[in-house]
């Protein structure tokens, strides 16, 4: 089972890569599945990266044969339950998701478009970042590049890794590329139905504060987030005040008060 604990003392970058399911009696992403030995590759080259290799639904899917199978929604809803809840535990800088079926159903989750990725066939970094945002990356499943185009594994391989090292290292201070992740402290899945409902967090940019940005940059930041009727919503920034302390207004009154880690400025 992967390590989710945080780990104070190393200040590295945190990378999710993310299956669809876990195979039985192996570890996620497992070094010895065909799957794995890929993703390895990439995160050996990923030094200054911590990688956490994990899958969407953490407990095998069995049919009646006891053959694995491809995980249902409602199995897929609950990895994703469960998913939300590691990542406001461990708040990673990036999500890499590997194929079109955990790609599309996390976007469509995290409210990030096009929902459904068109993944190019020559696996060029420039493509796999122009549907790229700041919480998530899109690849290839490793699977899939081996099986149809083993020749281009280690094409694969290269530009999956300029991808992540192009999202995690940007500057975050320069305009088009800020990127910054919140850390809400309100009470787990409560819903507030006020329609002038406050969501209070502490910002916590990649380099430097939220107070770093001017005044005009500050107003455009968004915050996405899970609605009780709606499976996304939209809060923004009305004020930022004293060490980087978020104050956003959502426009839809039926909002969880804290379905997200995720925000970046729409400029």
């Amino acid at each position: 089972m992967a390590d989710i604990q945080p780990q104070l003392t190393d200040r590295r970058p945190l990378v999710y890569i993310v299956g669809l399911s876990a195979k039985p009696h192996c570890e996620h992403l497992a070094p010895e599945t065909q799957t794995g030995h890929i993703v390895e590759q990439i995160a050996q080259r990923l030094p200054s990266v911590r990688i956490l290799k994990t899958n969407l639904v953490k407990t095998p899917p069995i049919d009646e044969q006891g053959r694995l199978r491809y995980p249902n929604q409602n199995e897929m809803q609950l990895g994703w339950n469960e998913l939300q809840d590691e990542l406001c535990r461990t708040a990673p800088n990036l999500l890499v998701t590997l194929g079109q079926q955990v790609s599309s159903f996390l976007r469509f989750q995290m409210g990030v478009q096009p929902t459904k990725p068109h993944l190019p066939s020559d696996f060029s970094c420039e493509s796999y970042l122009l549907q790229s945002a700041s919480c998530i990356l899109s690849v290839h499943h490793p699977s899939f590049v081996y099986v149809y185009c083993r020749k281009d594994v280690d094409n694969y391989v290269a530009n999956v890794v300029l991808s992540i090292s192009s999202l995690v290292f940007k500057s975050g201070r320069n305009a088009e590329t800020w990127s910054t992740k919140a850390s809400w402290n309100s009470p787990t899945r409560s819903c507030d139905r006020s329609p002038s409902a406050m969501l209070h967090g502490r910002v916590q940019p990649l380099d430097g504060l939220i107070d770093d940005l001017p005044a005009s940059q500050r107003a455009a930041v968004q915050v996405r987030i899970e609605c009780c009727d709606t499976p996304r919503d939209t809060w923004k920034v009305v004020k930022c005040r004293g060490s980087g302390v978020l104050s956003a207004r959502s426009a839809h009154p039926y909002c969880f008060a804290n379905q997200l880690g995720f925000h970046t400025p729409c400029l």
